[in-house]
């Protein structure tokens, strides 16, 4: 009976480490994304949108909770060109590797921004695709 309590202490101390590193990492890259004067956010293996960091409602005009749980390849159709880089992104994503691309975006009030995107997969013990980060910056001034 003791070795079953002390396993499951242990089980939460490490899941309680575990999303500590997990909220350091966001604060780490959203100062980092912040800084290069643009956005962080991650994706579940689905692509739909599970964190943004606050920079995100500045940038865009839209609150956080548009994007949160919306599907990532939805939302760029919604508010960007699609192009075959976008295509190409897509694939390499879903194959597992990093990308970036560039996108035109149309955002509130009828502004164009063309936005640098670069995508990483985070994996879990297994290899498996277990999410999506990235960072958005502002690639050009927006087209006039």
């Amino acid at each position: 009976m003791g070795n079953d309590v002390a396993s499951r202490l242990l089980r939460q101390i490490r899941f309680d480490q575990v999303a500590e590193m997990e909220e350091q990492r966001r604060q780490v890259m959203a100062a980092l994304a912040e800084a290069l004067g643009g956005w962080y956010w991650e994706t579940d293996p689905e692509m739909r949108y599970t964190f943004v960091s606050g920079e995100w409602e500045r940038r865009n005009g839209l609150p956080a909770s548009v994007v949160l749980g919306t599907n990532r390849p939805a939302m760029a159709e919604r508010y960007a060109s699609a192009s075959m880089d976008w295509a190409r992104h897509l694939c390499e994503l879903r194959l597992g590797r990093a990308s970036s691309v560039n996108v035109v975006a149309d955002l509130p009030g009828n502004a164009r921004q063309v936005l640098r995107v670069a995508v990483v997969p985070r994996f879990d013990a297994n290899n498996e695709v277990v999410g999506y980060c990235g960072i958005t910056v502002a690639a050009t001034k927006p087209p006039t």
